[in-house]
């Protein structure tokens, strides 16, 4: 294979491998952030593997393993991103309605110990 095919088929394993790993991380820690991360590389990385059967000197083979890999990989990381994104929203619907009633400042107070707010009214709005 020529040189440049071989830095492509690199740079689409390294994506696709950064993806891979970062996608599910997301579910336990990173949430949002960790999934739009997976979710762009996945798609930098499939968009590349497609481009990988115009490219000469790379075998039929290789350019058809890529894009199903880099289509698996895509499709998970899709699916992690939608539940990352609902779980955001679901989350933070909790945090403004506690907001609004006031127990998020005596949530605050007693569970993480910041005991030096001052609560001069019930609501976070005033």
């Amino acid at each position: 294979m020529e040189p440049e095919a071989q830095r492509k088929i690199k740079t689409i394993r390294k994506l696709t491998m950064i993806a891979a790993i970062i996608g599910p991380i997301s579910l336990i820690i990173g949430g949002l952030v960790f999934a739009t991360a997976g979710f762009v590389l996945s798609l930098i990385a499939f968009l590349k593997a497609r481009k990988l059967t115009s490219v000469e000197g790379v075998p039929a083979q290789i350019a058809k393993t890529f894009r199903v890999t880099t289509m698996v990989v895509f499709i998970i990381d899709c699916v992690i991103f939608a539940i990352a994104l609902i779980n955001f929203i679901l989350v933070m619907q909790i945090i403004f309605a506690m907001a609004e009633n006031g127990t998020l400042l005596s949530f605050m107070e007693n569970q993480l110990g910041m005991s030096g707010i001052e609560s001069g009214s019930a609501s976070v709005w005033g």
